[in-house]
């Protein structure tokens, strides 16, 4: 049974937060299903899988033709689980209990926890199949970087396997079940990294017009703008009930009597003291666009000037609203280059003195590695080639994407971010800095082209390639046994 929560208004918020989240992740692009040993033997993997006769050797799926077992339809289903539940780890706690079956934890109105991630699964078992057989078709062949990936996975299996006193294709079968195999194991990790990588070279081989370009950003302006408001929300009934004629007419009056006085040169806040029991009044300096605001497509018109004013209503009261100003992303975007040291702090119980003491160690260790690539830079020709050579050597210590460019505010750390956006900031600055995750090197290599333009270009980009992302499942010829997929992830029907 799922866990329940006694509801009070922070858990409201938090609920919808992880909704949010939980959505957003539902259209995860999970060709990252490449699954390393370690996620093999992730929280669903170790299981010793379960099955009947009939389940296992019944076809569970077939695409454009090609049947496919339960045990392969696990890999999926096991993949999807594992990276969900990474990606949002720190819900946990409120979605669901992992020692009952999902079977019986409602995910939202319509499903069950299993259903999510059958379905989730499935999807992303046909766009993989599918992305990969395109790309074999197209002649893009897999890297040598990924098959040596997949063959150390393959020799982490056998080791594993041999430790545990059995063959490859036992170890297998039990985390997945009946017929799956080292071969069959294999073709799947081929599936999943031939689909990804195809998938970056065709995103990568998009290419736009400068005209595009604007046009998409004016298309979809209010979601690159921030602007400075302030408001003052008068309500006219109280939180979860609603408002009768009388109280909405009320609330609209004192509502209209505010904004009067603002259009006669008042100011907002000074206006607000004389009607403090009647509402309450915030200013925002740099607020973004949600489409749950009542007054959003008002505030976020192109058309929107300083000192616009108006009153919204928003069905249980009313915004009386001032517009001061918009940043429009026209700030110049960075190329960097990062190495970080991390700190996992929640690998520390820090309630502890002597965990605390590890995490304090853990610290001073990657500052001090941090600190030590700095100072070989500085000593030899501090430029950006000796630079990437210093970064190299410590590549697989580093926890971070390395190289970024046309890098947009707000999107590393805030103490990164401050350092990057130094309106001081030239090329070939280095430095290192602090963050809860562990110490950074920084290199700043030059500005890069304005905010606006990178992220509209970038979001067109990943709109074009969701487009054909989303055809792979829509165009391809799929059946299912509803009855063996019923028992995916080792669940009993």
């Amino acid at each position: 049974m799922s866990k329940k929560l006694k509801k009070d208004n922070q858990t409201d918020t938090l609920d919808k937060d992880i909704k949010k989240k939980q959505r957003q992740n539902r259209n995860i692009i999970i060709f990252t299903i490449v699954l390393a040993a370690a996620i093999v033997l992730g929280t669903l993997g170790i299981l010793m899988y379960r099955g009947g006769f009939i389940q296992n050797n019944m076809s569970a799926i077939t695409i454009e033709g090609e049947k496919y077992k339960l045990s392969e339809f696990n890999y999926y289903y096991y993949a999807y689980y594992n990276a969900y539940i990474d990606e949002n780890s720190q819900y946990m706690s409120y979605m669901f209990d992992e020692s009952e079956s999902l079977k019986t934890q409602e995910y939202d109105e319509s499903q069950s926890w299993f259903d999510f991630f059958s379905d989730g699964a499935k999807d992303s078992m046909i766009s993989v199949i599918e992305a990969a057989k395109e790309a074999k078709e197209q002649g893009y062949e897999l890297s040598e970087n990924a098959k040596e990936e997949i063959q150390d996975t393959i020799t982490s299996i056998e080791e594993s396997a041999k430790t545990a006193g059995i063959s490859a294709d036992k170890y297998l079968e039990n985390i997945y079940g009946k017929g799956m195999t080292k071969d069959l194991y294999r073709k799947h990790q081929e599936y999943s990294y031939l689909a990804s990588e195809y998938g970056d070279y065709l995103k990568a081989g998009y290419t736009f017009s400068e005209d595009e370009i604007e046009d998409y950003y004016h298309e979809n302006f209010q979601k690159y703008t921030y602007v400075a408001y302030e408001r003052f929300y008068v309500k006219a009934s109280d939180v979860d009930t609603e408002p009768t004629k009388e109280q909405k007419s009320e609330a609209y009056d004192v509502a209209e009597q505010m904004l009067e006085r603002v259009q006669k040169g008042e100011d907002l806040k000074k206006v607000s003291e004389d009607f403090e029991d009647k509402g309450t009044y915030y200013s925002f300096d740099d607020a973004y666009y949600d489409v749950s605001f009542s007054y959003g497509d008002w505030l976020f018109s192109e058309d929107r000037k300083d000192g616009d004013s108006n009153v919204i209503d928003d069905g249980s009261g009313y915004y009386v609203m001032v517009f001061h100003s918009r940043n429009e992303g026209d700030y110049k975007t960075a190329d960097i280059i990062d190495l970080c040291f991390a700190v996992d702090e929640t690998a520390y119980d820090t309630s502890q003195e002597e965990e605390q003491e590890k995490l304090n160690q853990a610290y001073e260790d990657s500052c001090g590695k941090a600190e030590a690539v700095l100072q070989q830079w500085e000593a030899g020709e501090k430029t950006q080639k000796s630079f990437e050579e210093a970064v190299s050597e410590y590549e697989a210590e580093s926890d971070s994407d390395g190289t970024f460019t046309n890098l947009t505010r707000n999107t590393l750390d805030s103490s990164l971010d401050k350092w990057i956006f130094d309106e001081s900031r030239q090329s070939g600055d280095t430095s290192v800095i602090y963050t809860n995750g562990g110490f950074h090197v920084i290199y700043y290599m030059q500005p890069g082209e304005e905010a606006w333009k990178a992220e509209s270009e970038n979001d067109l980009r990943e709109d074009i390639y969701n487009q054909w992302y989303q055809g792979l499942t829509d165009n391809a010829a799929v059946s299912e046994s509803k009855y063996v997929l019923g028992f995916a992830g080792g669940e009993s029907e």
